[in-house]
């Protein structure tokens, strides 16, 4: 075998960090959307409890909390 070696071209290397850095951001784009997905699992399984109305809220005040739980429910698609 030749001691010397032929250089990469330079449009495999760029095609090799080009691949890499695509594989890269999509592997951390995936995980970010599914920890998203988790966190708001989470967020929903709270919401659901909170949003059981018996009895149903009295004041002004308990009115308005229940109206923000049911929006909430309804944006992350409780």
């Amino acid at each position: 075998m030749s001691p010397y070696r032929r250089p990469v071209p330079v449009w495999y290397a760029l095609l090799a960090v080009l691949v890499s850095v695509l594989a890269v951001s999509g592997a951390g784009i995936w995980y970010t959307h599914r920890a998203q997905a988790d966190a708001d699992q989470r967020w929903c399984e709270l919401l659901t409890v909170l949003a059981d109305r018996s009895p149903p809220p009295e004041t002004e005040r308990g009115q308005r909390i229940a109206l923000e739980v049911a929006e909430l429910r309804a944006s992350l698609g409780c």
